[in-house]
């Protein structure tokens, strides 16, 4: 009963912190031109193969600080890190590993452009790892997948939460 009580304020703080991002955050490309900009490419790379580019977007929106990031500048929206790319950047990123948030230098990839960007983020739900992912709706699979995809405890909440908040539901159809 604890555990479900931690569990029901964890998502209830992480909900109502998203909720007070989104509404206070000056983003440097507004959140319309953000969905406009990157929309096609997130539909182009996910419908076809049975994903949500509703997912994609709100996963896109906040791995990269709404297109600010110093990974966007290298067109990498999702936070991927470097596997079999050719180009790739170091950069020192927040991690949650063992309960609690760390600093750790990781290589992540640089894409020649974001269209190659979501097609490696569709790619990588391919592997193995993620054979148990959930197509029911685009919350059951960002539940099924966020515990391998983020080390961020929060993750699923915080991507449900800005699928809700910027109706990307309509991304995917």
């Amino acid at each position: 009963m604890k555990r479900l009580c931690q569990k029901s304020i964890l998502f209830l703080a992480t909900t109502l912190l998203v909720a007070i991002m989104l509404s206070t955050t000056a983003f440097a490309m507004p959140s319309d031109e953000f969905f406009a900009q990157h929309g096609p490419a997130a539909q182009e790379a996910c419908l076809d193969r049975g994903y949500f580019p509703s997912v994609a977007l709100a996963q896109a929106a906040l791995e990269s600080g709404w297109g600010e990031s110093e990974l966007a500048r290298v067109n990498n929206l999702f936070g991927r890190k470097c596997t079999d790319q050719v180009r790739c950047v170091d950069k020192l990123t927040p991690e949650f590993r063992d309960g609690q948030w760390r600093l750790e230098i990781h290589r992540f990839a640089a894409y020649d452009s974001v269209r190659a960007a979501f097609v490696d983020y569709v790619d990588k739900y391919e592997r193995p790892i993620y054979a148990d992912k959930d197509f029911t709706s685009p919350q059951a699979f960002i539940r099924s997948v966020a515990g391998r995809y983020a080390t961020d405890p929060g993750y699923a909440s915080k991507i449900i939460s800005l699928i809700a908040a910027y109706d990307l539901e309509e991304w995917d159809e």
